[in-house]
């Protein structure tokens, strides 16, 4: 119970963190022109087999939203919250399923700060819950942040370095990033990657823009899931972990200037998962075959 309600003081946080993190500038003044973004993404990663015997398929759903509030100084807020739901269909007669449903459930912040015209420092804090039904709340929280500094060479290049610090379920983890944008052409761009369900925002992505409202791309990442497992499971409050690489072509249709469709097929290269007992200490670690992948995401902007 204790955990749940820090979690929800952390949401109210964040929900006034006007005041709390821009102590120079009133709401009043954020308020003049804030934008917001909504999202709802699902995907199928298709039956793969896994070394060992038997094969795993992961249907994904996830909803998202974020607001980016400026100001008349040189500081802006962004804030963001997050849902994901991942349902695994383990099929091995010898062997139970390690885990079934996972829920992942998370807010965040980035509050930047211009130094001159070509310069900007930000820091990034985040919390989330990641864990299958039944496991317990306090023991499935992920939390850290990130800092970073970025460097705008001309109108038509980003350049960035970061670097985070999470705590992952019995690991802390140092993460560094490497931002990167660059216009090639008015209708080629090569940067991080940024939809939901295809790659973290650290990935490589080539985007060619066809006119205002088709676009394709492909790209790649690595991407690294972390979670508690439930108490009455096999491996009773243990740690679960999914990682892999995931390459993929997309197509984007934006209808009109607040609303986007974007279909994804791929594949993930590498996947492996591993199993840990409830004080991270490595019990299994199992291949998967490459197998792929097919997603849709739709997002609108107001």
């Amino acid at each position: 119970m204790r955990g749940r309600a820090a979690f929800l003081s952390l949401l109210l946080l964040f929900a006034g963190s006007c005041y709390f993190f821009t102590p120079t500038v009133t709401c009043a003044a954020l308020s003049k022109s804030f934008t917001s973004e909504v999202s709802a993404a699902t995907s199928h990663r298709f039956s793969a087999d896994l070394d060992g015997g038997g094969d795993v398929s992961v249907s994904q759903f996830s909803l998202a939203a974020g607001v980016a509030i400026p100001s008349d100084t040189k500081w802006k807020l962004n804030l963001n919250a997050h849902y994901g739901l991942e349902a695994y269909d383990f099929s091995n007669p010898d062997l139970p399923a390690p885990w079934k449903t996972i829920n992942q459930a998370g807010i965040g912040a980035r509050l930047s700060y211009k130094l001159t015209d070509d310069w900007t420092i930000g820091i990034s804090p985040a919390v989330q819950y990641a864990g299958e039904d039944g496991a317990e709340f306090d023991h499935a929280l992920i939390y850290g942040g990130f800092f970073s500094a970025t460097y705008l060479k001309s109108p038509d290049l980003i350049l960035g370095l970061g670097a985070g610090v999470f705590y992952r379920l019995e690991e802390t983890r140092v993460i560094p990033i490497i931002f990167f944008s660059w216009k090639i052409s008015d209708k080629l761009r090569l940067g991080n990657a940024s939809r939901q369900g295809s790659a973290n925002p650290a990935g490589l992505e080539l985007t060619y823009y066809f006119d205002q409202n088709w676009e394709i791309g492909i790209g790649g990442a690595y991407r690294s899931s972390r979670f508690r497992i439930a108490e009455d499971g096999p491996v009773p409050g243990g740690v679960g972990q999914d990682s892999g690489w995931p390459v993929y072509a997309h197509v984007r249709y934006n209808v009109g200037k607040r609303l986007h469709l974007d279909l994804t097929g791929g594949w993930i290269l590498g996947e492996k998962i591993r199993i840990e007992d409830r004080n991270g200490n490595e019990i299994r670690s199992i291949g998967y075959e490459t197998a792929p992948m097919l997603g849709l995401n739709i997002g609108a902007s107001f």
